[in-house]
């Protein structure tokens, strides 16, 4: 469990200073940074949607085909 509980802060820190080191070396304004952020969390979310609607809509399909509706 130890070495897993200093994996996971070492992960985090990892990316904090990574985080932290593309923030001060970007050549874009930090409204043009936020503004990528969202509009990348936007098709994230997005993706995701229509990933769970086909699963939802493939999982309906096999059911009917199981109970032969």
């Amino acid at each position: 469990m130890k070495k897993f509980i200093s994996f996971t802060f070492g992960l985090f820190a990892g990316a904090l200073v990574g985080c932290i080191a593309v923030s001060l070396s970007t050549p874009k304004t930090g409204e043009e940074v936020r503004e990528n952020i969202r509009n990348s969390f936007d098709e994230i979310k997005l993706d995701y949607e229509l990933g769970r609607q086909r699963k939802k809509e493939e999982m309906e399909e096999d059911l009917k085909r199981r109970w032969g509706e």
